[in-house]
This record gives C-alpha cells, sequence and structure tokens, in this order.
C-alpha cells in the first residue's frame, strides 16, 4: 500500500511539472521592440520600391532609413512599443497567476543562494562555472548536521508546494 501511495505521489507530481509546463507554453508573447515597428511598417513599402532587392539588402536599407529619422520620427514607435508593454505586463502578471506554484529549491539551492555573495565577494575573479564548482565542493564538505538544517528547510517547503498542489 505504502509504494502504491509512493507511486501515486510521484506521478501526480510529474503531472504538476508537465502542466505548469504546457500552461506556459500558453504565456503572452512578448511585445514588438521599436526597431521592429518600424520594420513592420516600412518593409513592404522598401520591398515595393526595390522589388529586386532580395531580404538582407531591404533590411540594410531599412536599417540606414531607420538611422536617418529623427527623434522626433522615431517618436510614434517608441510610444506604441511603451503601449504595447504596458499591455503585455498587464495580461502576463494576470497570466502568472493562473499558473501552479514552483516546486521549492532544494537544500543545495537553498545552502548555495545563501553562500554566493561571500563566496563571490572571496573570489572576486573567478568565472560563474568556477564559482558553481567552489560552492558544490563547500556543499560535498558540509559536515550533515549542516546540510540536515537547509535539508528540514527544503523538506518543509515541499510538503507545503505538495499541499497546495493536492499531492499528499
Amino acid at each position: 500500500m505504502t509504494m502504491n501511495r509512493q507511486f501515486h505521489s510521484t506521478v501526480l507530481a510529474q503531472l504538476a511539472k508537465v502542466s505548469r509546463k504546457e500552461l506556459q507554453k500558453n504565456a503572452p508573447k512578448k511585445p514588438a521592440t521599436v526597431y521592429s515597428l518600424f520594420i513592420k511598417n516600412n518593409f513592404a513599402l522598401l520591398k515595393q520600391q526595390n522589388p529586386e532587392a532580395g531580404f538582407a539588402e531591404v533590411s540594410k536599407l531599412a536599417n540606414a532609413r531607420w538611422k536617418g529619422l529623427t527623434d522626433l520620427q522615431k517618436k510614434p514607435y517608441y510610444d506604441e512599443a511603451a503601449r504595447l508593454k504596458r499591455e503585455y505586463e498587464a495580461v502576463k502578471s494576470d497570466f502568472q497567476k493562473t499558473l501552479p506554484p514552483k516546486r521549492p529549491a532544494s537544500g543545495y539551492i537553498l545552502y548555495s543562494n545563501e553562500v554566493r555573495p561571500l563566496v563571490t565577494a572571496r573570489n572576486p575573479g573567478l568565472k560563474p562555472t568556477e564559482l558553481v564548482k567552489l560552492i558544490s565542493e563547500q556543499w560535498k564538505s558540509l559536515p550533515l548536521f549542516e546540510k540536515d538544517k537547509y535539508n528540514a528547510v527544503y523538506q518543509k517547503n515541499m510538503d507545503q508546494w505538495k499541499a497546495v498542489n493536492g499531492l499528499k
């Protein structure tokens, strides 16, 4: 019976993970940039004026035209991009409220997040990959009772996450 519950819990956890990923596929698309709005409005015209030109050539012409515009001429594109960004942020905020909560961070990740600023300060010249390696080595050499502190926080967070997602 216990094995069946563990299996059931594991399957439900996998379904919760998949459903979050599936939901994120329906996330709102990022808004167009200022330059892409300009291209969208002018590409067809430039192609019509230069029918023999290929995509790369028309793109160069569009870029040259963009660089030749004054700030006042660019303003409508900036205004439209700002409006689209505000709409996107509102829709994105509403969308993210519908997503189930993320799985909690593991004990190692909790430890890593806590010590990263200290390790970075002590080793300012290290690349991020080298920092991760150093933190990993520190975690491996950490006494078990120290690891248990982080793992206990993880377990508490995981129990809460399971309760919220109906996985207990």
